[in-house]
């Protein structure tokens, strides 16, 4: 058998590690921490399932991930909707015009795409912008909106009535988590944690190498370090269920806290209590990429393009993807390899 080796036991190197074997390699992958799963993992609590990194909704339009997903796992039907929280009410995200009577839409001309702010201006008005934007993006990227792409606001819309977050795409939340989806995955791999590899390590390896872990840090900072920012996360055992109107609350009026979840509505489970999860800014986590500084990505992917050395997923690829692109991203290699 070829050999393989994955760096990194996120979703991507899960993925990638069962594909490989599937096509005839003999993979090893190596994770740093002491458990599989990456930012996708999740734990119990009595039962209630949570996620350690906050919220991961599993969504897709491409039938091919759907049905490659589903093959591991499934899905429990969750629909996904995220409430913002401002001048003593909860309305839907995205917003939507009915929950605003006698606001007025902007003229419908092409969006302003010149950054984010001119961005949701043009599609939301400033009263809806100063509302929930503005205070919300100083909190997760912690840099002013006219200093941000308007790709960032990609999921920016103001729809008529109140509508979904992903709209009519296959989405839900694994019927027992995500952990047994990565263990079917790894099955027949030799997987090793609680190892952290680099570089110079793999450069005596001679074979195909997937590195999934951030690839400044891949190479020992050897061109310099990328800038990312994250969230750090609170959490509150056998809380309640049912104290917010949504599962997920975007908070953007709260000095510190970014977001808060209600786990047992995205898992769908029975009982009163639940978890509860509340996040905050952390720049020194490595959650999003941040845009508009993947100059020094370059370098290291020029690296990597000397060997059999393909990155994959979104800490290698400098990119925010998510889960269904990272699937897609590693069925496409795959079939190249």
């Amino acid at each position: 058998m070829k050999p393989c080796i994955v760096v990194g036991a996120g979703l991507a190197g899960c993925t990638m590690a069962y594909l490989l074997r599937e096509r005839g390699y003999a993979v090893t992958v190596y994770e740093k921490s002491q458990q599989v799963g990456g930012l996708c993992r999740d734990e119990r609590w009595h039962g209630t399932l949570y996620s350690v990194a906050g919220p991961h909704i599993f969504h897709t339009k491409d039938d091919e991930v759907w049905e490659f997903a589903n093959r591991f796992t499934g899905f429990n039907g969750y629909v996904h909707r995220i409430g913002v929280e401002a001048q003593g009410r909860t309305v839907n995200w995205p917003l939507a015009w009915s929950d605003f009577p006698g606001l007025p839409q902007p003229s419908p001309v092409a969006a302003d795409t010149s950054n984010l702010e001119t961005y949701a201006l043009s599609i939301m008005g400033e009263v809806l912008y100063e509302r929930y934007v503005l205070p919300y993006t100083l909190k997760q990227w912690d840099v002013q909106p006219r200093d941000l792409p308007a790709s960032l606001g990609k999921r920016f819309r103001v729809t008529e009535t109140p509508e979904p977050v992903f709209g009519r795409e296959h989405q839900g939340y694994p019927n027992h988590g995500f952990m047994p989806m990565f263990q079917q995955m790894l099955y027949g791999c030799t997987v090793t944690v609680g190892k952290s590899i680099r570089a110079n390590e793999v450069q005596a390896f001679r074979g195909l190498a997937i590195i999934t872990a951030p690839l400044d840090q891949f190479f020992g900072y050897q061109y310099g370090r990328l800038k990312w920012v994250g969230h750090r996360f609170g959490f509150r055992f056998g809380a309640q269920r049912g104290t917010q109107p949504y599962a997920v609350v975007n908070t953007p009026e709260d000095p510190v806290v970014i977001r808060k979840t209600d786990f047992g509505d995205i898992t769908m489970q029975g009982g009163s209590q639940t978890v509860l999860c509340r996040e905050w800014f952390d720049a020194n986590t490595r959650h999003y990429p941040f845009p508009g500084r993947d100059e020094l990505q370059k370098p290291y992917q020029q690296e990597c393009a000397k060997r059999d050395w393909h990155p994959i997923g979104r800490l290698a690829t400098y990119r925010y993807l998510n889960m269904d692109l990272v699937i897609r991203q590693c069925l496409d290699l795959a079939e190249k390899l």
